[in-house]
């Protein structure tokens, strides 16, 4: 489905909305989790906030991290490379450029390289992400393939830390969640951008192999989940059951929880269990894909009086006892999973083209059983 279409959610639509513009305005940190069962919106939900942060031009460098990095064998540090991935080289080197033109009238009237140091430190607050940044803008394109290695996470040499005179490198997770933060913060001190961190496919974490892996990746995301000012985290986990279904880390009285926040900072977006509600999201739905060039009014006057058939203005290609028919042939079937977004467009877009190939001008319920019990 189209990011920029959000529909049969006005409730979490409006939740999220509402929290990201008074996050951005008053430059405070903003951390939610949303959850919910496969195919039931999570990633379209961050696609939808990707978009509509960048439709609305506001200064926010919103950062999607679609598939993290994370296996059985992974530490914290492979999440990092995803979300500096994710970022883009380039747009660190461009933040690294500004970070030293900031303080370049102080840095003129000094030689000497740990004062200069000294001075890019006071903005950094990362004492070997600063000689990166000093490193990058004063020697480049000559030190460009150290810098980008140690930004991205690799496991540097003894000599390839001596090049870029760094004491670690963000192999090590605790490095890792150093720098990502120092990064952020510059985003938003130096960059101008309030700077929101989306990672989906978190449930992913339930696959680590070991319980110190897992405090390895709960002592990083409590990190990152901090109070930082300017920097946000959605992070969006499938789940079956709900909480009890979710990463132990995310659970309400956990450390990374407290931090989040419960239950105001957390998001389920439940099954349409009710027809209202699944019927809410169909309408909208059909009506959002519609062409608006189309006069729909017209057509269903035209094959109500040809059919006498009981065809609603809201619903039209489909009637309305054919969308209360994916609700009721999924109850009664017991597939439960067609009450989820993902699966309704499935049953509803397979209806359509049934009704394109038996050139029927609409979608009655025979066309909806036929697709949902063959």
């Amino acid at each position: 489905m189209d990011s920029a279409i959000f529909v049969g959610r006005e409730d979490v639509k409006k939740r999220l909305e509402d929290r990201l513009n008074r996050a951005i305005v008053t430059n405070t940190s903003l951390h939610t989790f949303i959850y919910g069962d496969y195919g039931s919106g999570k990633t379209h939900t961050l696609n939808y906030v990707y978009r509509f942060l960048n439709k609305q031009k506001l200064d926010v460098l919103p950062v999607l991290v679609r598939q993290p990095r994370i296996t059985e064998k992974s530490d914290p540090s492979d999440l990092y490379a995803s979300i500096i991935s994710a970022i883009s080289i380039s747009d660190l080197f461009s933040l690294f450029v500004k970070v030293y033109d900031s303080v370049q009238n102080k840095l003129k009237e000094i030689t000497d390289l740990y004062r200069r140091i000294e001075v890019l430190r006071e903005i950094v607050e990362n004492r070997d992400l600063s000689f990166i940044i000093n490193n990058y803008v004063t020697n480049r394109p000559v030190e460009d393939y150290c810098v980008v290695k140690w930004l991205s996470g690799e496991k540097l040499a003894s000599r390839e830390k001596a090049e870029l005179s760094v004491v670690s490198d963000n192999s090590d997770p605790y490095v890792a969640i150093q720098t990502l933060i120092a990064i952020m913060k510059l985003f938003n001190k130096v960059g101008k951008k309030y700077i929101l961190l989306m990672l989906d496919e978190m449930e992913s974490l339930k696959i680590l192999g070991s319980e110190k892996k897992e405090r390895g990746f709960e002592q990083f995301i409590r990190t990152l989940t901090g109070e930082e000012k300017g920097v946000g985290v959605l992070l969006a986990c499938a789940t079956s059951l709900g909480l009890e279904d979710a990463p132990l880390m995310f659970r309400t009285n956990t450390p990374v929880g407290t931090r989040i926040g419960y239950p105001q900072n957390y998001i389920w977006l439940k099954q349409f269990e009710e027809m209202d509600s699944m019927k809410t999201f169909a309408k909208q739905l059909i009506m959002a894909l519609r062409d608006a060039k189309v006069d729909v009014k017209a057509l269903v006057t035209k094959y109500q009086k040809q059919t006498k058939e009981n065809l609603s203005l809201e619903f039209f290609p489909f009637t309305e006892e054919a969308v209360e028919a994916i609700h009721q042939l999924s109850t009664t079937s017991g597939m439960i999973k067609l009450l989820l977004p993902r699966d309704i467009q499935k049953v509803m877009t397979d209806a359509l083209g049934d009704a394109m190939i038996e050139n029927k001008p609409f979608i009655d319920t025979r066309i909806v059983s036929k697709i949902m019990t063959t």
